[in-house]
């Protein structure tokens, strides 16, 4: 995704009485309360915008829309991230939330730099909420120009094959069209025996089935390297290679794309 916007602004938080407030890894340095702020809403916005750039090619074949929500979080008595999905945010929202503060977490254990929780006036670690409002603006076009159908997440893995549903849930099929299994965030892609296969590949198979006397297939390359290297998705006939798609929107502007479906 070249074409994306992030916009993000200060924290809201709800507390009552006396508290301590947390301090984010980097900024025990600062002993003003008003600096601490700053410094803790500087370190998740940048958190939040590394999970954007580092899962950029997941996203974009993922299909992200544009958004304009706030997500409520707290920041727990361990320094950990805390988000439980909201029946005001959207569906989509609440996963990408999922993820993100799933990162961040994985994130500072992986580094062993934990925010230090909020504290009362006798210093007891303490929970604090906050909320975040963001505007995620996202130009690229992820309807297919051919017969106008939004591109749905397609993944194969030998017998299995994966689709992306309408509430972005990923479901799982065995080679008899039969649903084994779904799964809620493509985090658990890593985790999920039949899955993290495809997480371990420079190349996935999008497609492969008969079409007009042809063996037609797709696949897509550096699907989760993500800042490592460009999406890419290429077109084959009968195993030659024909054509190769440098972006998302480039493949939905072109005759092959209709054979996602």
């Amino acid at each position: 995704m070249k074409k994306l916007t992030l916009l993000l602004t200060i924290f809201s938080t709800y507390a009552f009485g006396q508290i301590q407030y947390p301090i984010a890894p980097g900024c025990e340095k600062f002993t003003e309360k008003v600096e601490r702020i700053q410094c803790f809403n500087s370190y998740t916005v940048e958190l939040l915008q590394s999970f954007f750039y580092l899962y950029g090619n997941v996203n974009a074949y993922f299909r992200l829309e544009n958004l304009q929500e706030s997500v409520n979080f707290r920041i727990g008595t361990a320094g950990d991230y805390q988000f439980k999905p909201s029946d005001k945010n959207s569906v989509l929202l609440n996963k990408i939330a999922a993820d993100a503060f799933y990162v961040f977490n994985r994130t500072q254990n992986y580094l062993n730099k934990k925010i230090e929780p909020a504290r009362t006036g006798d210093g007891k670690p303490a929970v604090l909420a906050f909320s975040i409002p963001f505007k995620f603006v996202n130009n690229e076009d992820y309807i297919n120009d051919i017969n106008k159908k939004p591109i749905l997440f397609t993944l194969q893995n030998g017998e299995y094959f994966v689709r992306l549903d309408q509430d972005f849930t990923f479901n799982i099929y065995n080679k008899d069209n039969e649903l084994v299994r779904t799964v809620n965030s493509i985090m658990e892609f890593h985790f999920v025996d039949v899955l993290k296969p495809l997480t371990l590949e420079s190349k996935n198979l999008i497609v492969e089935k008969k079409e007009n006397g042809k063996m037609i297939k797709l696949e897509v390359e550096n699907l989760f390297k993500n800042y490592e290297a460009d999406l890419k998705i290429s077109y084959f006939e009968d195993d030659k290679l024909v054509k190769e798609f440098d972006s998302l929107s480039n493949f939905l502007k072109s005759e092959q794309s209709k054979y996602i479906y």
